[in-house]
């Protein structure tokens, strides 16, 4: 593509010439980059998909690029989480909507590393089975690595969770039990797609956090309190016909696809843990203290099959020290954006709110990810009188991956922060004196023995 700017002389069209030339500069940088070797490694051994690519990247053009483009999905689900790593160095690049930023000069090679996680990937087929049935998934992508850039040579190797019913056969292929090599396909072109599936028996637990709700409320004064309230689905093939649990206790394929127990990690610093769900407190839940985490074996009133639901709350409290920091002038509260529910879980939707003391100014916001909504709001609670400010964050499709750091930071006038102390001292000044003043009444109905002596 050649742009002509020598004939619009008028200035007006000068910024239309320089638009036009960085267009053609980022399609030339783009085109001189080619996959040279591709190796793709889709685990579908849990209920998410996990994409792992390696990719050698060179740079045939003649100037530096600095953007790597990522492709459209490589299999069918929701893309929750994307980083990218050059290989064999624990560095993070920085990924903003499905862009890499990079640094490959004119002539060299990169290798990197791209993870993907998918959510709803895996679709139950049969959709609906009985209480003792086998549960298949099916997963369907591309087989070929979904890229902008032509690819001289890619493999793709897919893990099954259990036993193959069936799988794509393009050849060249290999099937070894659990898992199917496809390639070396040679020179793909841009967005070249061939689809693929695989068809498995699967038990992995298909649990969906529908809703997280965790809110984490911190004070100056005491222990902050996190309570997460979570809505769970159970994603895999929904049962039909009767529900026995005679059966689940004489024939173990009963209980194949159930959940039956859902373990959590707290924080090893966790302290009065209370769970219970919409009809109350649960006893049967078990809990132990390891050295780097508090585990929590949430048992609910009923084991979960594929189509059902259940609903709990979880609350913990914290020392101040653990999640709250001084940094000059300024408290920084800093704790996990979502907490650990379970082994590989999905989160469809996320409500973090942060309450922050009454007084709480000068706030700011630092997260690990975008957001997808984000606002404020007031709550009153104990001594409170104008309110606590509430930061409510919002994000759809997460992943353990998310589990990162949220830090807040905000002033808090010194008047303020001894608001709350001052107040719990007046109360009890008031309540002592008031004692006094009760104690020094006489409210006896009996005449007055001084009065009677007058009168005689």
């Amino acid at each position: 593509m050649v742009t002509k700017c020598a004939s619009l002389s008028p200035s007006s069209l000068r910024w239309w010439c320089i638009v036009a030339a960085l267009v053609q500069a980022v399609s030339l940088s783009h085109a001189s980059l080619v996959n040279e070797d591709v190796t793709r490694i889709i685990d579908l051994t849990t209920h998410l998909a996990n994409v792992v690519s390696e990719v050698n990247v060179l740079n045939s053009g003649k100037t530096a690029v600095f953007e790597y483009k990522i492709g459209h999905a490589q299999v069918d689900g929701t893309l929750a989480y994307i980083s990218a790593q050059p290989h064999g160095r624990d560095e993070d690049l920085p990924v903003s909507q499905n862009t890499i930023k990079v640094n490959i000069p004119a002539g060299k090679r990169i290798k990197l590393t791209i993870t993907q996680v998918y959510i709803h990937s895996q679709t139950p087929l049969p959709a609906e089975i009985k209480q003792k049935d086998a549960q298949y998934v099916k997963t369907i992508g591309n087989l070929y690595f979904s890229s902008p850039y032509p690819t001289t040579s890619q493999t793709t190797s897919i893990l099954m969770a259990g036993k193959p019913e069936s799988v794509a056969k393009v050849k060249p292929y290999k099937q070894d039990g659990q898992k199917v090599t496809y390639g070396p396909y040679t020179d793909t072109g841009p967005n070249e797609e061939i689809p693929f599936h695989v068809h498995f028996e699967s038990y992995t637990p298909f649990l969906t956090a529908t809703k997280l709700v965790r809110e984490i409320m911190v004070s100056h004064w005491g222990s902050a309190t996190v309570t997460e309230d979570v809505s769970l689905y159970h994603s895999g093939a929904k049962l039909v016909g009767e529900f026995s649990r005679l059966d689940m206790q004489r024939d173990p394929r009963a209980s194949r696809t159930a959940v039956k127990t859902i373990t959590t990690r707290l924080p090893a610093a966790a302290t009065d843990v209370f769970y219970r769900d919409i009809i109350g407190n649960i006893s049967t839940s078990n809990l132990r203290e390891e050295s780097d985490a508090v585990i929590v074996e949430i048992q609910p009133r009923f084991p979960l099959f594929g189509g059902w639901k259940t609903q709990y709350s979880l609350s913990y409290k914290l020392p101040p020290g653990e999640i709250l920091s001084l940094d000059g002038s300024k408290y920084v509260m800093s704790t996990r954006f979502v907490g650990h529910i379970y082994d590989n879980m999905a989160i469809d939707e996320a409500e973090i709110r942060v309450v922050l003391p009454e007084g709480a100014q000068d706030i700011d916001i630092e997260t690990p990810f975008p957001i997808d909504e984000q606002h404020f709001e007031k709550t009153v609670t104990y001594f409170d009188t104008k309110g606590r400010p509430v930061i409510v964050l919002k994000k759809y499709n997460l992943v353990e991956e998310h589990m990162q750091e949220l830090s807040v930071s905000y002033t808090m006038p010194t008047l303020m922060n001894l608001r709350e102390p001052a107040i719990i001292v007046a109360f009890f000044v008031v309540l002592f004196l008031a004692a006094v003043f009760l104690n020094r009444i006489d409210l006896s109905i009996s005449a007055d023995p001084a009065a009677i002596k007058k009168k005689e």
